[in-house]
């Protein structure tokens, strides 16, 4: 009953505060309009958030706490008939979400579970120690007081904010280490997920769920490649065949690297990358983590690294879980709709809305528990990329 876990009081002082809408395209999401989605279900006659609420279901907060976006949509599907039967009995309405409902609710979801997907914030807090970092940048009352404290800004909780934040700042960071004699750190991509743990992990009771976007989504490609041709990143690098070429090619074919690997790379690189925009006269860019998030799916897209799920796979979920007995493939099958016809979609939230909004079908009378198709993590983030993928 995951997705029934949002309430509690926690979540009634949350809805209280505005927040701004969004347009389904935007890689932003927000927590507090996430929270706002389910205060609006009651559903804290289930469920509770961190021992506030109700107790017919588990804790929020236990239960998306280590989960990433394919975890948390794995359990999503895999209880909606015990969500949808524990609704009739008690008389709630089984709710529908948008692509924006659905985007705003992994946010708040991310924030509420305390820690991120696959990242160990302990051994983010050791890497905060050993890198460096506690001498500038406090964490609660650890730290110095040279930089921000990096537990008091939100959009470090997750992974394309942080990238974006070390990107931005290490124009500034570089020459004060150089001042202080600290080494600059090599990071690995695990690297960027345990820090990012670390902070989520850090973030203060009262700024655990902040009112602002938080960007835990996928990218868009195509806004990814308008960036990348905006910001004239061809002018160093070879991006699929073309472009100046001097520097490491983008976007080659075959490579595995991870959207985290990515990351780290570009902070691994950030010296030499800033030395050659100094060489040229040239600032160099700064990006949002809406970007930032948009410009490693555009790479991903072309080849560069290891994609979240493949559609192949995906397809043969499709055909080995059952979901033809409802659904049609290639106008064969029932009337459910022909999933070889989906059509492709840039946004991740679409399918977990899609995925969410079979809680409305089911059929409390005369439905067999055995008869829902389980899924684990592996197999659903293949089927979200088929989702994405459409027929394409």
């Amino acid at each position: 009953m995951l997705l029934r876990s949002l309430c509690g009081t926690l979540l009634v002082t949350l809805c209280a505060t505005g927040s701004s809408a969004q347009e389904p395209t935007a890689a932003a999401q927000s927590a507090v309009a996430g929270a706002r989605v389910f205060g609006e279900q009651g559903c804290g006659i289930c469920h509770a958030v961190n021992g506030l609420g109700g107790s017919i279901g588990p804790d929020l907060r236990e239960i998306s706490a280590g989960s990433d976006l394919y975890g948390l949509s794995t359990s999503l599907w895999n209880h909606l008939p015990d969500m949808a039967l524990r609704m009739d009995a008690l008389g709630i309405d089984r709710p529908a979400l948008s692509t924006r409902e659905a985007g705003d609710l992994l946010a708040y979801l991310h924030m509420v579970g305390g820690s991120a997907g696959r990242g160990s914030p302990e051994a983010g807090a050791e890497l905060y120690r050993e890198a460096g970092c506690i001498r500038c940048h406090r964490v609660g009352t650890t730290g110095g007081v040279i930089g921000p404290a990096l537990d008091r800004i939100a959009k470090l909780r997750t992974q394309h904010g942080l990238a974006a934040g070390l990107w931005n700042h290490s124009g500034a960071m570089i020459p004060r280490m150089r001042e202080m004699g600290i080494p600059y750190p090599t990071l690995k991509a695990v690297d960027l997920s345990n820090l990012q743990a670390f902070l989520l992990a850090s973030a203060p009771e009262e700024d655990a769920i902040p009112d602002s976007e938080a960007w835990v989504l996928p990218g868009d490609p195509d806004r990814g490649r308008v960036l990348v041709q905006s910001e004239g990143c061809a002018t160093c690098h070879l991006i699929g065949g073309s472009g100046a070429g001097t520097a490491p090619e983008l976007a080659k074919p075959g490579s595995t690297r991870s959207m985290e690997s990515f990351y780290a790379a570009l902070w691994n690189k950030g010296p030499r990358m800033r030395a050659a925009y100094d060489a040229r006269g040239a600032e160099p860019p700064e990006f949002e983590p809406g970007e930032m998030a948009d410009l490693s799916a555009y790479l991903q897209s072309l080849g560069y690294f290891t994609t979240s799920g493949d559609s192949g796979r995906g397809r043969s979920v499709v055909l080995s879980s059952g979901c033809l007995s409802c659904h049609g493939w290639q106008e064969e099958g029932e009337v459910a709709g022909d999933l070889h016809s989906i059509p492709p979609s840039a946004e991740v939230a679409s399918s977990v809305a899609e995925l969410w909004n079979h809680l409305g079908i089911i059929d409390s009378t005369g439905f067999q528990r055995e008869d829902w198709p389980l899924l684990e993590r592996s197999e659903m983030v293949d089927l979200l990329e088929f989702l994405r993928a459409g027929s394409r």
